[in-house]
């Protein structure tokens, strides 16, 4: 909730800045995209009790990262939480049985990187099976400043699977 109210209230602002916001919503569907006007309808209802919330998860977030980064240097996560789908395919609407609530829930496994502002690359994990033979990968992400290292990680990876020392 707290990431989404930072979202939201940042897409808003950004959009209602420069442009004229009923403008906006009034072209849903036809020159903006259904789920941009939803983000700034959202954006819309966000108030400063709601930001003020999320600023606390956030400060407390940080510090939990600040522990968890005095043991581990990179942490992984999926890539995303779906295989591959068709260009026909919006977006997944449906995952193990959960309806998506919004079109960008099915790529809320990025989120603890996004909320904490971490550098991040994606690695090759490898492919799907006999039915799905698509490729997925792995995020790694490490701690503010950490991005010489994350792609120091990722370069050492692309050298070995190159080499043929790791198979994907």
């Amino acid at each position: 909730a707290s990431y989404n109210s930072i979202r939201f209230a940042s897409t808003y602002e950004t959009y209602s800045r420069d442009f004229n916001i009923e403008n906006i919503l009034n072209q849903r569907g036809i020159l903006i995209k259904e789920e941009l006007a939803w983000e700034i309808e959202q954006g819309q209802s966000v108030t400063d009790e709601d930001l003020k919330k999320a600023r606390e998860v956030y400060e407390e977030y940080k510090q939990w990262l600040e522990r968890v980064y005095g043991f581990f240097d990179v942490l992984a996560l999926p890539s995303a939480q779906v295989w591959p789908f068709t260009m026909h395919d919006r977006f997944p609407k449906v995952i193990e049985n959960h309806t998506m609530d919004t079109y960008h829930r099915w790529m809320s496994i990025c989120v603890p990187v996004s909320f904490g502002g971490l550098p991040c690359v994606t690695i090759p994990a490898g492919f799907g099976g006999k039915d799905n033979k698509l490729p997925i990968g792995v995020q790694l992400f490490g701690n503010r400043g950490d991005d010489l290292k994350l792609l120091s990680l990722a370069y050492e990876y692309h050298r070995l699977v190159k080499d043929e020392k790791v198979k994907l």
